[in-house]
This record gives C-alpha cells, structure tokens and sequence, in this order.
C-alpha cells in the first residue's frame, strides 16, 4: 500500500504543483519510532538544455550540475542542522555520506537507480534523504569547476549568467529497513530565490521544516 501511494504521487506531472505538494507514510510516527540518523546524498541537479549557451557540451552541462549538487548538499546540510534542535533525529556528516558513496565507484545517477535500503546500509543510517532539482538556468555562486566552465562559457558568447527563472524540487526519504517510501516533499521556486545555493537552501528549509516529518512536537 505504501509503494501503491507513492506511485499514485508521482503519477502527477510535475507542472502541475502549485507551491507545494507533500505525502508522509501514515504509519510514519511507527515505522520510524527507533531512527537515530539520516544521511543526505547529494542532490542531483537537472538543468533544462536551452538554459546554457550553445557552445556548451553535455560535459560541460554535467560538471555543472555536479557542481551544483555537491553544494547545495552542503548547504542543506548546513540549514538543517542550524535547526537541529527541533528534529528527532541527526543527519550524517556529508563528508562521511560522500566518502562512503565515492568508494562504491558509481557515479550519483547510478547510486539514485540503486534500491534506498542498500544505499542506507552502506552508510549505516536508517533513512536516506535524495533531492532532485529541475532548474531553467544554472545557478550564480556555485565553486570551483562549475562556477569556472559556466562563467568561461556564458561571458565567452552569450555575456553574463542571469538569475534562474524556475525551479522545480523533489525531495525524498526512504526507511533503511526496506526501501519503502517515508515522505516526499515537491516544491516550486520562481524568480531570483533559486539564483544561489545559500538562497535555495534558505527556502528550502524554511518552507519544509514546519512539515518535515521528524520535527519534534511543540512543547
């Protein structure tokens, strides 16, 4: 019934949300009463092809979005441990998650086709966090090689990177026990507040953690 609920939700297109849509496992308080730790993979970014320059390559795209990924997994990270205090559990230190995920040899698409409970077994976790993002145009203030090929590409043809217009996220979480779908958590950004990893994240956490299923009851 859990899996049938999930592929209910998912059925909708994605165009079809408003600000928000959300489904959490009835038997959600239950099924995870013994979770100590979540662990957050990085997030994989989806940028729309018309949104980089016509010199770029699909490498250059996938550096790009790796890029993006890896930050704002630190930037998630970081927003919901500033609010930890509210929460049930703790999440995983990242650099343990990528360490652990980087010695499977496997590249992030892979590791989010792979089944959940096999994914939180090797971190040693009781649930898994995975983030999907569905951007217009990259995004300003990503580092190193991402911020490097995408300033090298639109400053070199097609002037200078502008804000995203539109973003779309899929965020997930799937008991470590058997893979079953926990809750989901489907967003859509627009105008600048997606421009940067800090704002995106900021959003983000801010719009989820009244929801988010692991928040502690008000005292």
């Amino acid at each position: 019934m859990r899996r049938l609920a999930a592929a209910l939700l998912f059925a909708m297109p994605l165009a079809a949300c408003a600000s928000h849509r959300e489904f959490v496992d009835p038997a959600f308080g239950a099924v995870t009463a013994t979770h100590r730790t979540v662990a957050i993979l990085p997030v994989d970014v989806n940028i729309a092809p018309d949104g980089l320059p016509r010199n770029a390559t699909a490498e250059h795209r996938a550096a790009i979005e790796q890029e993006e990924g890896r930050v704002l997994q630190a930037q998630l990270y970081g927003q919901l441990l500033q609010r930890s205090g509210q929460f049930s559990v703790q999440f995983q230190d990242i650099a343990q998650t990528n360490a652990q995920l980087d010695g499977t040899g496997r590249s992030l698409e892979e590791l989010y086709m792979r089944d959940k409970e096999e994914i939180a077994r090797l971190l040693g976790v009781d649930a898994v966090i995975t983030v999907r993002i569905y951007r217009s145009k990259p995004m300003d203030g990503v580092t190193v090689v991402g911020l490097a090929l995408a300033n090298s590409l639109l400053f070199g043809m097609t002037g200078p990177m502008q804000n995203t217009n539109e973003v779309i996220v899929d965020m997930v979480m799937h008991d470590a026990r058997d893979g079953d779908l926990l809750w989901t958590y489907n967003h859509k950004l627009g105008g600048g507040i997606g421009s940067t990893p800090e704002r995106l994240a900021s959003a983000l956490v801010t719009s989820i953690s009244r929801r988010f299923p692991y928040r502690r009851p008000a005292s």
